[in-house]
């Protein structure tokens, strides 16, 4: 999943930066006053990082846990800790099964 963070990160700066700025000024609705820029950043992040496409495919189920359960504890996202371990989990498992070793890799 950091992998595909950085590349979010690096492509997509302006509406990361607004999407925090937003969830931060707002921790007890940030669910629904951030909504737009949510979407503008997942926007983004779909057309910039390949990776993260393959993530949203891949960890559905652990991705939908995890905002059911943020959508429910807006106040208190550590909550959510559970839920955020098991699709940081699946996507370590993700980045793994699509490594490509060019003959280079030393395992």
């Amino acid at each position: 999943m950091e992998a595909a963070m950085d590349q979010v990160a690096r492509h997509c700066t302006p509406e990361l930066a607004a999407y925090a700025k937003c969830v931060d000024s707002h921790p007890t609705s940030w669910n629904i006053k951030c909504a737009p820029l949510k979407t503008e950043l997942t926007a983004c992040a779909a057309k910039h990082s390949g990776m993260v496409n393959r993530l949203k495919t891949q960890c559905k189920e652990e991705i939908e846990q995890y905002e059911r359960c943020l959508k429910a504890n807006t106040a208190n996202s550590s909550t959510c800790t559970p839920q955020l371990e098991r699709l940081w989990a699946c996507s370590e498992g993700e980045q793994q099964s699509s490594h490509v070793c060019d003959g280079n890799c030393r395992h």
